[in-house]
């Protein structure tokens, strides 16, 4: 009799709940994608004094971010932080498509299987 041979399946990731509470989002626009994505792969030790030395392009000028906003970003990202939505928030960013550049997303899909150790990433949605 010859042996059976099992099909083997197609392991489809589980996909973790979406972030939707509109005062998370307010964080999160606050912050802002590139920075937040940034952020998430630094020790939160850092987070100010990366702030601090970034520079950002606005008009075709080279801009720093002021104290005001540096506190902003600061306190917004704290506020993540301790509700837990680094991880979900990251991975929202690498599967929902938006105008974060493909570069940028799939580092986003990086720093969130570094938080989530047994997380797998299903591919991109363009």
């Amino acid at each position: 009799m010859p042996k059976k041979i099992k099909k083997k399946n197609h392991h489809t990731p589980k996909i973790p709940p979406f972030v939707t509470n509109s005062a998370d989002l307010r964080l999160l626009h606050t912050v802002g994608k590139g920075t937040f994505i940034k952020l998430a792969g630094k020790k939160i030790a850092n987070w100010g004094k990366y702030l601090r030395m970034t520079t950002f392009i606005r008009k075709g000028k080279i801009c720093k971010y002021t104290t005001k906003s540096i506190g902003y970003k600061h306190s917004a990202m704290t506020r993540l932080y301790h509700r837990g939505l680094i991880p979900y928030l990251l991975f929202d960013i690498y599967y929902r498509p938006s105008r974060i550049d493909i570069k940028n997303r799939k580092l986003a899909g990086q720093y969130y299987k570094r938080l989530c150790k047994k997380a797998k990433l299903p591919p991109m949605v363009m």
